[in-house]
Order: structure tokens, then sequence, then C-alpha cells
């Protein structure tokens, strides 16, 4: 109950509470000493200290409790996999948030071992981990290290039709659109911005995440190419 409590007050930007509510829910966890449920609850309170701003020690913590995760029984379960993989997923992000580009890459290597091991996409306690899922944060986080070119060239191995959920397509795209950015493709940019509007538009328009992008896109095009830029920014409600 706890974990979706955190999913939802992050969702409505109650990072403060958020956190409260993932440190309950894994002190419940450990004194149960319930590993799959101390997996489940880290990655939620992981995600909260990222959102928080305290990436580093979000970083630390994915790397520690899926270390300990792993050397149990229960962790080397399918669920175990599952929960493992996506909170070292989680880590991975944080890492990169924090500019430490060895720890995010090598999370992201343990969560793709993690895959590797169970084989096809699996789930568990709502959470669903697999390949795909590596593949899409690998992406996210070469775009946010700065690695653009590999961001895209990862990209075209992987189907957005086949990806579940609305929500996840969307951020790939929205990945791609930074790395288009930053590779100063302002064509390839606005394209997959306009991608992720046509797949989910509430999405798009509701991410502060997506406001930033369109700001940092329409201050870094040539004037003269700003006309699109601005076109979606109006219809996403982004002031320019």
């Amino acid at each position: 109950m706890n974990q979706l409590a955190t999913s939802l007050l992050l969702k409505a930007g109650e990072v403060s509470l958020a956190l409260v509510a993932a440190d309950r829910s894994l002190r419940a966890a450990r004194q149960c000493e319930d590993v799959l449920s101390i997996a489940a609850s880290s990655r939620a309170l992981v995600h909260a200290l990222s959102r928080s701003g305290r990436h580093r020690r979000a970083a630390g913590m994915a790397a520690r409790t899926a270390a300990y995760v792993s050397s149990t029984a229960p962790g080397r379960t399918r669920a175990g996999l599952v929960l493992t993989g996506a909170l070292l997923l989680r880590g991975a992000v944080a890492a990169a948030r924090s500019d430490d580009r060895d720890a995010a890459f090598s999370l992201l290597d343990q969560a793709a071992e993690a895959a590797h091991r169970l084989g096809e996409d699996g789930g568990e306690q709502g959470v669903v981990f697999g390949r795909t899922n590596v593949a899409l944060h690998r992406i996210s986080v070469c775009t946010r290290v700065g690695d653009a070119g590999a961001a895209v060239h990862l990209a075209q191995s992987v189907h957005p039709a086949r990806i579940p959920y609305v929500e996840r397509r969307a951020n790939l795209h929205l990945d791609l659109a930074r790395a288009h950015s930053q590779r100063e493709n302002w064509v390839g940019a606005v394209r997959e911005l306009r991608n992720a509007e046509r797949i989910a538009p509430e999405e798009v328009r509701l991410r502060p995440a997506v406001h930033r992008i369109v700001t940092d896109l329409h201050g870094r095009l040539p004037a003269g190419r700003r006309s699109a830029v601005q076109d979606f920014a109006r219809r996403v409600g982004v002031v320019l």
C-alpha cells in the first residue's frame, strides 16, 4: 500500500510525503524480513530520493540493496530477478542524474545480466522488467550523460510498437528528442516530440520534463527554424 502511495504522491508532485511513504514501506518490509518486499520498497524509496535531488544516495542504495537481494534465495527466483533488475534500473538513472557515468553503466550492466537470467520479460508486484526495459533505460542514461549518438543508435533496435505501456513509449520518444537536440538534429528532435504527443498527449502536456525539453530546444534552434517548436509549445501549454 505504501509503495502505491509513493507512486501516486510522486505523480502529484508531493515528494516529501512520497519519501515518508516509501520509508515506512521499507521499514515494514525489513521488520518482516521479506526479501522481495525489501527490493520493491527500496525501488520506491530510490525513486523518491532521486526525485528529491539526492541522486547519489539513491544510486548507492540501489546498488547495495540489489547486491543483498541477489545474495539470498528469494532474490534468485523469477520474482527476485524482476524486482532486483527494476531496482538496478532506477539506480542507473539516479547515477546518471548525479553525473556518475561509471556507476550508471555498471548498474545497467547488472540489470542486463538479471534480464538475461530471467529470459523473457516478467512482472511482479506491479513491476515489469526484462530486456526491453534495460534497452529503454540504457537509451535514457546515454542521453543524460551526453552520449546522444549511442542513444540514437541503440534506439534502432527497439520497436516502439512492442513496448506494452503507452507512458514508456512516450518516454522513448522524449529521450530521442533530447538526443537529437544534443546533436543539433532539429528536425529529428521536433519529430520525436510530435511522436510523444501523438502517443500520450495528456502525459506530454502535464510533465515538467517535457516543458524543459521544449524550452531548451527553442533556445538552441536558429531563429528561422523555431516556428515548429513554437506551434508545439502552444499545443502543450509551454510558455516560451
